[in-house]
């Protein structure tokens, strides 16, 4: 049933204009090929815009991360300051100068909340007077200034907490401080964290898209949903992924089944992730801008193409109408039709071709429409003459057959002797010549043979050789192996040389904080050049990781070229038993070489008797013939000559028809111009 379907949908489709069979097929594959590219280009343009904006997610939180380190190292810088002071020697005793300083430095960055000291050796606070603290109240016993102890010389960050008083995001950075080898107390600082805060809520990452907070814990300190702060994410997928991948980069996930892209940054002083999130709807529908000028563009395209087509199907219709038309006179008898096309391709071609045509058949019919003429005024008189013939040679044909009777009995009897000898003499010549071919097969057989037994020397040859490449590409690798090895061991070198510069620049930037204003250049020289040490380590380690695996390939390589060696002494092995089988051909060759000449010998011994006998043959047969060959001829030719007057009696009557029909034909036709 579908085979009957599909032969009538194709029946259709020849019954239409040779203009429409041109036209459609090639809108079709404009319209399938336009709608193709535009859909590629549709999806690879949403792959780009996808990645260029996950891309500008990531870098946005690294900017708003090095906001963070520049906000958060200014308040570090301050810390610091205070804790060189001079002051710092005995600052109970520097109390009034302290904290004048303290109030000073709030007034002048709004940030700060509160600057205070825990002294050791009493737990008591020096602290803006302002600020009422409980009689009982024991700096030791908090947790920043046990926490600064316990990292002595560095400066601990807290987690954020809202301020009892201002009721607003703080944290305090705290220092513990030493003067003259002695431990006096910790000096800390609060800070405000609205700046920052403002900073995260003015993120713009899309539509829906927003910034947000953690702190070490997995805590939110920061989210546009005020329901979400101070809830923990630490159990979240996406919390998880970020927890065990590099400092900063995008995670993937889903938030009640809508896929979501996140771009994060841990802040190597605080611990904290800076997260920045958004649906990647928003991507495919940007990506959706493009469909408007791909779909007119198709439009376009395609309108284009049906003008264009249009008019380069009906340039290669229209001539071929034309000829059509001169074709439907041709075929009602006009051969003076004129086809007016002038063009240099095919149809041009074509065209000229026909109006040849149609110039040869009008001059063939001129001359058939004289010709038949001719034939019609000869055939009569013929006709006459025939008969007169054919009556003369009927009496003598009576008379030469009752004489050719005898001799041809004779003669018969004579020809079959000749044909059996002449059969025996053409048996005779092919098994000569078959005896010949066999010699030169052989000759050729042992020529290859030579040949086969040259090459299969060569490649013993080539073997060897090989065999020698195999051992120095072994040497060689083997080399390649103990110089990676050397390599290996500079890097480790290498490697100890950066951990002890990173350990000295460290040890610097330390120094250039206790230098104060003075050393604060040298501090900046000292962090440079530790992580220089830091990416050199990096690099090091990723060129030992290189080396590891040229080592292991080198090993897998000798391995292979060792089973190549082993296959190539089995192959030896056959070159070997080939060219013994090649000596043993060579030598069977040689034995069929000598019974074939003796073979063509005795032949050529019966090719001379042959000859004899073929003679005698021709000799007996010429004898009858000549015996029999008067009355025969004789005979023959009164038979032929009244057969041929009967028959051309016939034929004159026949061809006068003829003509009188090809006459009445030819006039049918129009040859002249109108």
């Amino acid at each position: 049933m579908k085979k009957k379907q599909k032969q009538k949908r194709s029946f259709k489709f020849g019954q239409l204009s040779l203009q429409k069979q041109i036209l459609l097929p090639f809108l079709a594959i404009i319209i399938i090929a336009g709608a193709v590219i535009s859909f590629v280009s549709f999806k690879f343009s949403e792959i780009m815009v996808t990645n260029e904006l996950v891309k500008s997610t990531e870098e946005q939180m690294v900017s708003v991360n090095e906001a963070f380190d520049l906000f958060l190292g200014n308040t570090e810088k301050t810390l610091n300051r205070f804790s060189n002071m001079p002051e710092m020697s005995d600052p109970r005793a520097a109390n009034d100068s302290i904290v004048k300083y303290f109030t000073e430095t709030k007034a002048s960055n709004s940030e700060i909340l509160e600057i205070y000291i825990g002294m050791e050796d009493n737990g008591k606070m020096i602290i803006d007077p302002s600020v009422q603290l409980p009689e009982d109240f024991d700096a030791r016993t908090r947790p920043w200034y046990q926490e600064a102890v316990k990292n002595k010389g560095e400066i601990i960050w807290t987690d954020p907490y809202l301020d009892a008083n201002s009721n607003e995001l703080t944290v305090s950075a705290a220092k513990a401080v030493e003067k003259n080898g002695q431990f006096v107390g910790v000096v800390s600082v609060d800070i405000l964290l609205d700046v920052l805060v403002s900073l995260i809520e003015n993120v713009k990452i899309g539509e829906t898209g927003y910034a947000a907070l953690l702190d070490q814990s997995g805590t939110y300190i920061v989210h546009p949903n005020e329901d979400y702060v101070g809830a923990n994410a630490s159990k979240e997928s996406y919390y998880v992924e970020i927890s065990k991948g590099p400092e900063h980069g995008m995670v993937h996930y889903e938030f009640e089944g809508a896929p979501k892209a996140m771009g994060y940054v841990k802040n190597e002083t605080t611990g904290w992730v800076l997260i920045g999130t958004v649906y990647k709807a928003e991507f495919a529908n940007k990506a959706k801008d493009i469909i408007f000028p791909i779909t007119v563009t198709l439009i376009i395209i395609i309108g284009l193409a049906i003008v264009a087509s249009f008019f380069i199907a009906r340039r290669i219709v229209n001539p071929i109408k034309a000829l059509q038309v001169a074709m439907k006179d041709v075929e009602e008898g006009n051969l003076a039709v004129k086809v007016a096309i002038n063009r240099k391709d095919e149809i041009g071609q074509l065209s000229t071709a026909f109006e040849n045509m149609l110039l040869q058949m009008r001059g063939m019919i001129e001359k058939v429409s004289k010709v038949s003429l001719q034939v019609t005024d000869a055939s009569q008189t013929l006709v006459a003459s025939a008969e007169e013939n054919t009556a003369a040679s009927n009496e003598v044909a009576t008379t030469m057959g009752q004489i050719a009777s005898g001799a041809s009995r004779q003669s018969d009897l004579t020809e079959e002797s000749n044909r059996v000898v002449q059969l025996l003499a053409t048996n005779i010549k092919n098994v000569e010549e078959q005896t010949l071919q066999i010699l030169e097969e052989s000759t050729s057989m042992y020529t290859t043979s030579e040949d086969g037994m040259e090459k299969v020397r060569l490649l013993q040859n080539q073997f060897g050789r090989t065999n020698e490449m195999i051992d120095e590409m072994v040497a060689a690798i083997k080399s390649l192996d103990q110089r990676s090895t050397n390599i290996n061991e500079i890097v480790s070198t290498i490697t100890a040389i950066a951990s002890q510069t990173n350990l000295l620049a460290l040890n610097a930037a330390i120094e250039a904080a206790r230098a104060g204003e003075h050393g604060k250049g040298f501090a900046v020289v000292a962090d440079e050049v530790r992580k220089l040490a830091e990416q050199s380590e990096a690099a090091l380690r990723q060129i030992a990781e290189i080396v590891k695996q040229m080592q292991s390939e080198t090993k897998q390589t000798v391995k292979l070229i060792n089973e190549t060696s082993e296959v190539m002494v089995g192959q030896g092995v056959a070159v070997n038993e080939t060219e013994s089988a090649f000596v043993s051909i060579k030598t069977k060759v040689d034995a069929n070489s000598e019974m074939i000449m003796k073979i063509s010998n005795a032949i050529n011994q019966m090719v001379d008797q042959r000859n004899m006998i073929v003679e005698h043959a021709t000799g007996i047969s010429s004898i009858s013939q000549d015996t029999a060959a008067g009355t025969q001829e004789v005979s023959a030719s009164i038979e032929e000559t009244t057969a041929s007057m009967e028959q051309l009696n016939q034929l004159a009557f026949e061809l006068e028809g003829f003509s009188r029909e090809l006459l009445e034909e030819l006039q049918k036709f129009n040859i002249e111009h109108k």
